[in-house]
Parts: C-alpha cells; structure tokens; sequence
C-alpha cells in the first residue's frame, strides 16, 4: 500500500471526481492477466510489462483528450 500506482490511482479520483476500487496485485504480470481476463478495468503498469500485449492488440491505451 502506498505504491506510485496506488498514488496515481487516488490523482486520478481527485482531478475526475470519480471514485475508483484499488485492487493490490504482487505483480504486473498479475494485474495484465486481471485485465485480460475482464476482472478489472484498467491497471497501472511499467512500459516493459504491457507493450507486448499493446503490439498484440490485446489492451489499448487510453489517452486524454487535451
């Protein structure tokens, strides 16, 4: 508790006013298996554990409009 993830998950509730559930994962791996299988929505994980997935067109990135 107290990870960078769990700190972007609480910046991101304050600057959208929504209310999200943090799910603590051992691992990215964990959290890309959670994300694949439908038991979560999103995942905050490091480049080097999503990009295979990316170039694979198993998850997208989601990116704000500015």
């Amino acid at each position: 508790m107290g990870g960078e993830d769990q700190m972007c998950n609480r910046l991101l509730e304050k600057a959208s006013g929504v209310k999200l559930r943090y799910v603590s994962f051992n691992s990215g791996g964990e959290c890309i298996t959670a994300l694949l299988g439908g038991h979560v929505d999103m995942v905050w994980v490091n480049p080097a554990e999503f990009i295979p997935q990316y170039e694979a067109k198993t998850i997208r990135i989601h990116r704000r409009r500015q």
